[in-house]
């Protein structure tokens, strides 16, 4: 989505699904499926290793503060 917000092809049409994200994201209905482990930032190597073995489920976490 970004490439074209940014190129403004389909700007409007992106921003109105935008929209329809976050309306379900904050009634509750749409919620993003994070990995179990979380990893500091000093383990983002461990982090690109998980990922990469194919055992992540979802998004992975990396703790910046």
């Amino acid at each position: 989505m970004l490439l074209p917000m940014l190129r403004d092809v389909g700007r409007e049409r992106h921003g109105n699904i935008l929209r329809s994200i976050a309306e379900l994201v904050e009634q509750g209905k749409l919620k993003p499926l994070l990995d179990k482990n979380n990893f500091s930032l000093a383990q983002v190597p461990d982090a690109h290793r998980h990922l990469e073995s194919g055992n992540a489920i979802g998004k992975v976490v990396i703790d910046i503060e």
